[in-house]
């Protein structure tokens, strides 16, 4: 009996004790949360308005159901032949929502956040 006494209990103490400091660890800073969303197209629209206009239809689709974490967006658009250079677009989720909510223009948008590589 003394012997349960002498190898039990000290080894119960240290598994209580080490569950007591898992328990008290802050998993959410260990987290990896994404804040950009990434997305690359074609170019199959027959212009170049065209293409960027169906690229934000389809991130504005997107938007909806991403985490609110994410708060970045990078789109990449590329012509179908490849002689044309990508069209990047960059921009925040606080702009995509006034394009939405029509308090910024369109021409605006483009002229804000469209680059040629």
């Amino acid at each position: 009996m003394k012997v349960t006494k002498i190898i039990v209990l000290p080894l119960a103490y240290v598994l209580i004790l080490s569950g007591v400091l898992l328990a008290t660890r802050d998993y959410a800073t260990i987290k990896d949360v994404p804040t950009s969303f990434e997305y690359n197209t074609a170019w199959h629209a027959r212009s170049f308005d065209e293409a960027v206009w169906f690229a934000l239809d389809d991130i504005a689709r997107i938007e909806d159901n991403l985490p609110p974490e994410v708060e970045n967006f990078r789109v990449a658009i590329q012509s179908p032949d490849e002689t044309i250079p990508k069209v990047h677009l960059e921009f925040d989720r606080v702009s995509l929502t006034r394009l939405k909510a029509g308090e910024i223009s369109p021409v605006n948008f483009i002229r804000d956040h469209v680059e040629f590589n």
